[in-house]
């Protein structure tokens, strides 16, 4: 059996340019640009379909999903049709960062 050198590994992780912020801004920066241009929805999950034919059947439809670092939110996008109350983590940011700005101003004026 191969042992693993997990201290290379954690130097695998942190010199992956996929782990940073700047690499996914760009890359759905990118996948936005080419929408915009010619209607390209980007790079689509080969069992998207699946899932969401999973999701919708065996999910209650008032739950409450959390889409978070599913890619380009395609699947969400399908979801909206069957669910009330979808979420994905941009939609959760602005409304913490909404909520936390609210208080940063009350305090503020206080």
């Amino acid at each position: 059996m191969e042992m693993l050198d997990i201290d290379n590994r954690e130097e695998e992780r942190h010199d992956s340019r996929l782990g940073t912020k700047e690499y996914w801004e760009s890359h759905y920066s990118n996948e936005l640009s080419n929408f915009d241009e010619n209607g390209d929805e980007g790079e689509v999950w080969s069992a998207e379909n699946r899932m969401i034919r999973f999701i919708s059947d065996k999910v209650s439809k008032n739950a409450k999903i959390l889409d978070l670092g599913t890619g380009n939110g395609s699947v969400r996008a399908c979801l909206n049709t069957y669910f009330e109350s979808l979420i994905n983590h941009l939609s959760l940011f602005l409304g913490i960062t909404k909520t936390l700005s609210k208080g940063l101003l009350q305090s503020y004026w206080s």
